[in-house]
């Protein structure tokens, strides 16, 4: 309904109501990925997840998030680009969760980086014989101490200083057991600024 009530506000080109819908219907996104987050995050808690670990196309992966978060990167005027190695195999994940894994880290990226870039690619390393999924931005960093603790927390306010945005922390939790589970790694570089 707050799209439909966008479109008809954009017809009759009234600015300050159409902000007021827009704002509505955004909300709602993030009220249902919130939902979605606790649902998944309680169903690996109390071990009823089922994962599907199959051979996935890692450059599928890297195309279905890219073109998820294009025009919302565009709209904050960032640069969105994305890489896939040519050497890449198939990975041994559960499709579903590997996007929404994802999903949730280009979302920070974006949702946290208020000029630049976000990239995100895909690397062969030769060496360990694995694939990496590499995510970069230019968002605001955060210091060494607090770094474990995004992956620990339950509600964003448990982190005192770090007062980045709306976030509640549940999603980097999430993604973190979610790579647990399908046997992956997870690392994390930045520095403030």
């Amino acid at each position: 309904f707050a799209n439909m009530l966008e479109t008809e506000l954009a017809v009759e080109e009234n600015m300050e109501l159409y902000d007021f819908a827009s704002n509505i219907e955004k909300s709602g996104h993030r009220l249902l990925k919130l939902l979605n987050n606790v649902i998944d995050l309680s169903s690996i808690e109390s071990n009823t997840l089922k994962l599907d670990i199959l051979p996935v196309s890692p450059e599928s992966a890297i195309k279905n998030v890219f073109d998820q978060y294009a025009a919302q990167a565009r709209e904050k005027n960032l640069i969105f680009k994305s890489k896939t190695d040519t050497e890449l195999r198939p990975v041994l994940a559960d499709e579903k969760q590997l996007e929404k894994v994802l999903i949730q880290i280009v979302d920070n990226a974006v949702k946290y980086t208020g000029s630049g870039f976000v990239t995100l690619s895909t690397i062969y390393d030769r060496e360990k014989d694995i694939d990496i999924f590499e995510i970069k931005d230019t968002g605001p960093g955060i210091d060494k101490k607090h770094q474990k603790l995004l992956f620990e927390l339950s509600a964003a306010g448990d982190m005192g200083q770090l007062k980045y945005g709306e976030g509640t922390g549940i999603g980097l939790k999430l993604v973190k057991k979610l790579v647990d589970l399908m046997n992956a790694g997870l690392e994390l570089e930045s520095t403030p600024g």
